[in-house]
């Protein structure tokens, strides 16, 4: 029984023995692949350049879109009444300043001027002989300056008169194309302060965009932008230049407008209202 028991601690130390010697010389295995990989590796070619650090914008450029409209655009409105004589605007008609839109007839505003001409000829011939008459003591301050009063009044009717006939013709006040034209018919009254058409300068367009607060910091007058127009069949683009910011928010949106200027590339094909 003790032999037995000897046997059993004798095998026990043996098992041991052998674990660890195994431990050890998985260790040294360890060590000797580390040390094979750590003389193998040139620290010295990890960072092949560098670059000096810099403090800048996370964004460089700012994406929005809006609605293109005309730098210039006017609503042509009567500045007299009359008779309706021609019509001479068309619906995206290309017009030059000065060219005509509606022709009134001037009959009545002929006749007008005409009797303001000689009445304001006659007042002046009076009030030329009443400052004689007052300087000879012939008339009172009084009548002299009824005189003058009479005179004075008819010289401001003649040049209204005056005006109202320059105002028979219609005329555009700039270059641009027609966008807009009234339902008027020749012969109809038409009368002060109605619209006749509207005009729009295609020529020079912008584009009036909408920006939030992180993006208004990002943007100034004068920069420059780049204007794509994209169609069925091609992205139009065009140098364009940030020329005005609002001043302050809009009170509904809490936005900023933004109009961003550019000369039209295609006014065959880019019209006002189209998005960019």
């Amino acid at each position: 029984m003790h032999f037995s028991r000897f046997i059993r601690v004798v095998l026990v130390l043996i098992g041991i023995i052998a674990i660890t010697a195994s431990c050890t010389k998985q260790q040294n295995q360890e060590a000797v692949v580390v040390d094979q990989v750590a003389s193998a590796t040139d620290y010295t070619q990890i960072v092949s350049s560098a670059v000096p650090v810099q403090t800048k914008a996370l964004r460089d450029k700012v994406v929005g879109s809006g609605t293109i409209q005309g730098q210039q655009e006017v609503s042509v409105k009567a500045r007299t009444s009359g008779e309706i004589k021609a019509i001479q605007v068309a619906l995206g008609g290309t017009l030059k300043k000065g060219d005509v839109l509606i022709e009134l007839d001037d009959k009545v505003a002929n006749l007008t001027l005409s009797q303001l001409e000689k009445q304001s000829e006659n007042a002046q011939k009076e009030l030329a002989v009443n400052e004689q008459l007052y300087a000879k003591g012939a008339i009172s301050l009084s009548a002299l300056n009824l005189s003058r009063s009479a005179a004075d009044g008819l010289s401001a009717q003649l040049q209204n008169a005056r005006n109202n006939l320059s105002h028979m013709s219609i005329t555009t006040p700039i270059d641009g194309s027609v966008a807009e034209v009234s339902k008027l018919v020749v012969g109809d009254l038409l009368l002060f302060g109605t619209q006749v058409a509207r005009i729009v300068d295609l020529a020079h367009l912008r584009v009036a965009l909408s920006i939030g607060q992180s993006q208004l910091f990002l943007i100034k007058e004068g920069a420059t932008a780049d204007v794509v127009i994209a169609t069925p069949t091609e992205n139009i683009t065009a140098p364009g230049k940030v020329s005005a910011i609002s001043a302050s928010s809009d009170s509904r949106t809490g936005s900023w407008t933004v109009y961003v200027d550019f000369d039209n590339p295609r006014p065959d094909r880019i019209k006002a209202g189209i998005t960019a």
